[in-house]
């Protein structure tokens, strides 16, 4: 069976592995030989022997601590006469947002998921009745969390936790963890763990098996990964190239003097700088991976992401000309914008939607369109209109955003809605509901590591405030149930001359 093969049982049928080649074991159905192994001890460790194992940190969190103790000792013992102790000192300040430690330590192992297994372990603390929870296991970046059984005299508690069977062939447990809670106000707090065991069923051979298996897994995923990074590198190119024609053939309007004419050159500057930064960057990223066929998503996520943003202004250029041509001459700008989607990130296909959210990332916050509008926005990310679309069925609100630029304050702006009409069928004016859409700021800490001022969008019925920077408003239009299949226009005026 092809190594192609191979992945495809696994991940979609999880019960038959088979493996070709080199010292591979040919058609092992890994989870029956599991089922007909005896239930035993995969797995023990009561830290008296020669070379005991250790606890190591796995997860810090983000409030800093720090580890006083990390050490097999003689003082405490659940039986025998060592155990394993780990002291924690928490710091002595906090900072705003937290309010408790959260780490894990763990003893690293690998043991196939092939059948349940069983992880206990006896911790006992000073002082007692600290949060935490003990034989844990780690599995692929997860938690299997533990559950005390009971609690001795002497004070040691048994933990137990349980791996239940997986259907990929390669999972496994990774650690057997212990995850501590230190609350703010606790002190310095040691764990003293002791007397750990792994019971499943397992061949005596699960090791070998479990690595021939996972070397083809990794194999297999390591070529499906380069394939992916290949075509994402080439799309990321051919659009790139796109995007610099588009600009490179736009036409010139002959408006040159005006608020708006102003606003277009503003954004062909900051389309030619960006153009300027990515290619360099691009063109390195292409160069690498020919010579050295070197994969990083981390490389080339920013720059997929830095063609969205681009692409939304060079539509914003290329309708600036026609909108100059007619409202060159007024003193704002009006965009228009779809308040319900972000810009795409790469060109679609069959593919697209399937993959977009397994390497893709996304911008923008809470759901809100990318890139956002704010009060200091000087640049606006839209198309230049003066004219609405939008689609919708019948009992929808259909959601229609603009925004108006201006030089000047805005004072005592003020808009009107008329009613909607098409060959003589009408959606009355009051159907639409007209909403600023205002800008507020709410505290936000990132990581822990600094506290800012976390710029989100509200809609709020109201008039917009004075000022020179743009607003952006909302249209909300319930289609009524009686509404005929037909479309409907309007017009939004303000008392002025200027009509939008």
């Amino acid at each position: 069976m092809s190594a192609t093969k191979v992945l495809a049982v696994t991940l979609l049928l999880g019960v038959a592995f088979s493996l070709s080649g080199g010292n591979a074991v040919p058609n092992v159905d890994v989870f029956k030989l599991a089922q007909a192994s005896e239930n035993r001890v995969l797995f023990s460790e009561d830290f008296e022997g020669p070379n005991p194992r250790e606890f190591v940190q796995w997860y810090g969190g983000r409030v800093p601590f720090s580890v006083e103790e990390r050490a097999v000792v003689d003082e405490e013992a659940h039986s025998g006469k060592h155990c394993f102790k780990l002291t924690i000192k928490p710091p002595d300040e906090y900072s705003e947002g937290y309010s408790k430690i959260v780490t894990y330590f763990w003893i690293p192992v690998r043991l196939p998921r092939w059948s349940e297994l069983t992880i206990t372990m006896y911790v006992k603390t000073d002082p007692p009745d600290v949060g935490y929870e003990a034989g844990a296991g780690g599995s692929g970046g997860s938690v299997l969390n533990g559950a005390k059984v009971e609690t001795e005299d002497s004070g040691w508690e048994k933990w137990q936790a349980r791996a239940v069977a997986m259907m990929d062939p390669g999972d496994y447990v990774q650690g057997l963890a212990i995850l501590c809670y230190l609350p703010k106000g606790q002190g310095v707090t040691t764990y003293f763990i002791d007397d750990i065991t792994v019971e499943g069923r397992l061949p005596d051979n699960y090791a070998e098996l479990h690595e021939q298996i996972k070397q083809t897994v990794d194999t297999e995923r390591e070529q499906a990964r380069k394939q992916l990074y290949t075509r994402r590198l080439n799309d990321l190119v051919a659009r790139f190239t796109e995007l610099r024609q588009r600009f490179n053939l736009s036409a010139v309007s002959t408006q040159t003097d005006s608020f708006a004419a102003a606003q277009r050159t503003k954004v062909a500057e900051h389309i030619t700088a960006e153009i300027e930064r990515l290619t360099p960057l691009i063109n390195g990223q292409f160069q690498a991976y020919r010579e050295s066929d070197k994969v990083d998503s981390n490389e080339i996520n920013p720059l997929e992401r830095a063609l969205g943003p681009l692409e939304v202004y060079i539509d914003n250029w290329l309708t600036f000309g026609k909108y100059l041509d007619t409202y060159g001459g007024d003193p704002f700008v009006v965009y228009t914008l779809e308040p319900t989607q972000s810009y795409r990130i790469l060109p679609g296909g069959p593919e697209g939607h399937r993959e977009e959210n397994s390497y893709y990332q996304f911008g923008g916050y809470g759901g809100l369109e990318n890139p956002q509008i704010l009060p200091d926005t000087s640049l606006i990310p839209a198309t230049p209109s003066r004219s609405l679309e939008a689609f919708g069925c019948r009992g929808q609100y259909i959601p229609l955003s603009f925004v108006v630029q201006t030089a000047a304050a805005m004072l005592d702006l003020q808009f009107k809605v008329s009613e909607l009409r098409d060959s003589g069928k009408v959606l009355s004016a009051d159907t639409v509901d007209l909403r600023v859409v205002k800008a507020w700021w709410r505290p936000y800490v990132d990581h822990g590591n600094s506290e800012f001022l976390f710029p989100t969008l509200q809609g709020k019925r109201t008039r917009p405030p004075p000022r020179s920077r743009p607003n952006r408003s909302r249209l909300y239009c319930p289609v009524c149930v009686a509404a005929k299949k037909n479309q409907y226009s309007g017009c939004l005026s303000n008392p002025a001359e200027y009509k939008i």
